[in-house]
């Protein structure tokens, strides 16, 4: 595929990613501007659809809401493993029934870590049941390569898989919601979300200069 703004179709110019989706290019803030629109609702890489400003949905409890199932189902497999590889890279612990922690089969930890999500019934989407429960769980069991609960993975490649650098923070901001903390120390969640909502702002001004490094 050529090298070429999204926008005006220019080639052989200095191009810069978004560094939302690390992957569309833009000659211009202009340009970028032009296409945010219909580039706002592309979803990231991995996912089937998109969601605007994903730290309102964060500050709101919302941000499984208003998603396709199979993404919902996704992003709580990631909030898990990547929870899972948190407590030892910051707390040195594994946990008991993770991949990390020696287990063959981590699906009654993830089971867990389910049941503790559904303990905040407002973080779940309203359509969330018994059966949607068991849908998710048998994507981790055997579904794509990504997402098997036997795969560990670290914040590298989450950043890598969905082509956005905030996505692990989003994770570990959920995680935060879920359990009232992280591993290791990364201050207060509420805050971490109050100052990305700032970049969230609705002028088109404001996004560009928060994802695009001209």
């Amino acid at each position: 595929m050529a090298n070429e703004c999204n926008t005006c179709k220019k080639t052989g110019i200095d191009l810069k990613k978004c560094s939302k989706c690390q992957t569309t290019l833009y000659c211009s803030r202009d340009c970028q501007k032009a296409d945010w629109k219909s580039h706002k609702k592309s979803p990231p890489r991995g996912l089937d659809g998109p969601i605007y400003k994903p730290y309102t949905h964060l500050h709101e409890r919302k941000w499984l809401h208003d998603r396709p199932e199979k993404d919902v189902y996704r992003l709580l497999i990631d909030c898990y493993r990547m929870r899972m590889a948190d407590y030892v890279k910051f707390d040195g612990l594994a946990e008991a029934g993770s991949v990390q922690g020696g287990a063959a089969d981590p699906e009654p930890s993830f089971r867990c870590f389910l049941q503790a999500v559904e303990a905040k019934p407002e973080l779940l989407p309203p359509w969330w049941d018994d059966v949607k429960k068991e849908a998710c769980v048998q994507l981790g069991r055997s579904g794509d390569d990504w997402s098997r609960l036997r795969c560990a993975v670290e914040k590298d490649e989450v950043v890598e898989h969905y082509g956005d650098t905030s996505f692990a923070m989003q994770l570990r901001l959920f995680g935060e919601q879920v359990f009232g903390n992280t591993p290791g120390t990364f201050g207060n969640g509420a805050q971490v979300i109050e100052g990305m909502m700032r970049m969230e702002a609705p002028s088109d001004l404001v996004w560009s200069r928060a994802h695009l490094g001209f």
